[in-house]
């Protein structure tokens, strides 16, 4: 499925300002709208394999960004490739929970 530039800013930078409303320091928030920037869409394309819907893959990455809230101050971004595999396996794990609901 292929993704237009402006399909992740469904929502994107209203929905962005929410999220980093809800985390207290600076560094936290850099880090967390690196991620949303530069993974939305590869978050997007992994629900969507999985669901095959786009609202609902939607649905299942916000849920995926709603875990990352949590888990942000401890989260390391400086190995791309372990940030990518993990963002995999959490969006993968979060979308299949999904679907359970």
């Amino acid at each position: 499925m292929y993704f237009k530039q402006n399909d992740y800013f469904t929502g994107g930078k209203f929905v962005l300002v929410f999220y980093l409303a809800a985390i207290d320091n600076d560094e936290s928030k850099n880090k967390f709208e690196y991620i949303y920037h530069k993974y939305y869409r590869f978050m997007l394309r992994t629900a969507s394999s999985i669901i095959r819907d786009f609202s609902l893959a939607e649905d299942a990455v916000h849920e995926t960004f709603v875990q990352l809230l949590k888990e942000i101050d401890s989260l390391r971004i400086d190995n791309e490739k372990s940030l990518q595999s993990y963002l995999y396996i959490l969006t993968r794990e979060r979308t299949i929970d999904f679907l359970r609901k």
